[in-house]
């Protein structure tokens, strides 16, 4: 078979941008401000003896759930130092875990959209998934045949990323159909595969049975 024409998974759709905000720079913004805050407005009074008599039971709860988990880190040997400085300095772990964490994910997945490919021959369509480490591979065959239909999705990101989905129906009355997802250039995807689906309703016959033989020796058109 002879390739024609080769598209990448986009790596724009690997990036979340609620993911990154969130989990990247809320939850770490969150836990660093917070115990700050928390010792600013109601541990400093409360030792001080200047809180406000509203806020003694909050600042009591307060200082009870810290110290508490102070204890439990001094009794495994793994910091003695003062509760606010513990607060902070948990916090900007919690903080500093999550946005790792984040980055991290983000990496592998951009990394494994880029070893995905889609590979277009001659009325066949192949689809190539790779993994963190490994290069893309061979995952699944797509055979064309008369009657497919393909359309494209796409969302507001996709459009501003160039990329979308590209659906392959089965047609001839069989149910399903594969998803080429976030293509890059998904119109000039989508353009070569209707040529190709064009192609195959117009072959000529074969022993009577035009493409019908992957269907009568109880073939799927893909695997």
């Amino acid at each position: 078979m002879e390739l024609t024409y080769k598209s990448k998974k986009s790596a724009w759709s690997a990036f979340s941008i609620w993911t990154v905000l969130f989990f990247g720079i809320i939850i770490p913004a969150i836990f660093i401000l917070v115990p700050t805050l928390l010792y600013t407005i109601l541990l400093e009074p409360y030792n001080t003896g200047t809180i406000s008599e509203d806020l003694v039971g909050i600042a009591e709860t307060v200082k009870g759930i810290v110290g508490s988990i102070k204890e439990m880190f001094v009794g495994l040997g793994l910091v003695t130092v003062e509760v606010k400085t513990f607060g902070i300095m948990a916090g900007c772990i919690i903080g500093g875990t999550s946005f790792l964490l984040t980055v991290i994910i983000t990496w592998v997945k951009i990394h494994r959209a880029k070893q995905t490919s889609y590979e277009f021959y001659d009325r066949t369509l192949v689809i190539k998934e790779g993994g963190i480490f490994a290069k893309g591979e061979e995952n699944r065959r797509i055979f064309l045949m008369p009657g497919m239909s393909v359309s494209i999705k796409r969302t507001l990101k996709g459009k501003l990323f160039g990329y979308g989905d590209v659906v392959l129906s089965m047609g001839l009355g069989i149910a399903g159909e594969v998803v080429m997802e976030n293509v890059k250039k998904p119109k000039k995807a989508k353009a070569i595969l209707s040529k190709y689906t064009a192609e195959a309703s117009s072959m000529p016959m074969v022993d009577g049975m035009g493409c019908m033989p992957w269907m009568m020796m109880g073939y799927p058109f893909f695997y």
